[in-house]
């Protein structure tokens, strides 16, 4: 009975498949590659990001010395005539010291990595830009 079965069907040594241990190793690499992918994506996401904040940072400040050159005294956000552009945005923008003869000091707020901490940036009258709290 056994040697009819094995006349049946024949073992063959090499039909073309793949081992069950050559999978495993593909399945294996391909989770190292993720590993190291996934955090660089997400560093990478997060710089992207951050550019918005520079951006509108930047704006302001242009409409700040814009509008001082004409009144002599820094503005708020609507005096200035800043509006964020339609769309999704990840910042929103206001003052942290309020805007006066002298200087002003301006945020951007918002959650770039969708945790539970929001990144910051900050512009003064100098142009200096500062990364305020570490997201």
């Amino acid at each position: 009975m056994i040697q009819e079965l094995r006349d049946a069907f024949p073992v063959t040594r090499r039909s073309g498949g793949f081992t069950l241990i050559e999978l495993m190793i593909v399945v294996a690499i391909i989770g190292i590659l993720a590993a190291l992918a996934v955090p660089s994506y997400h560093s990478y996401r997060k710089r992207a990001r951050s550019v918005e904040a520079k951006r509108g940072l930047g704006t302001i400040r242009n409409l700040e010395e814009a509008y001082k050159a004409e009144h002599d005294v820094y503005g708020g956000l609507t005096n200035i005539g800043f509006t964020q552009t339609t769309g999704a945005h990840i910042y929103s923008y206001g003052f942290v010291v309020g805007p006066n003869a002298t200087s002003y000091t301006v945020y951007a707020e918002g959650n770039v990595d969708d945790d539970a901490f929001l990144d910051r940036w900050t512009i003064d009258q100098d142009g200096t830009i500062l990364h305020t709290s570490l997201d």
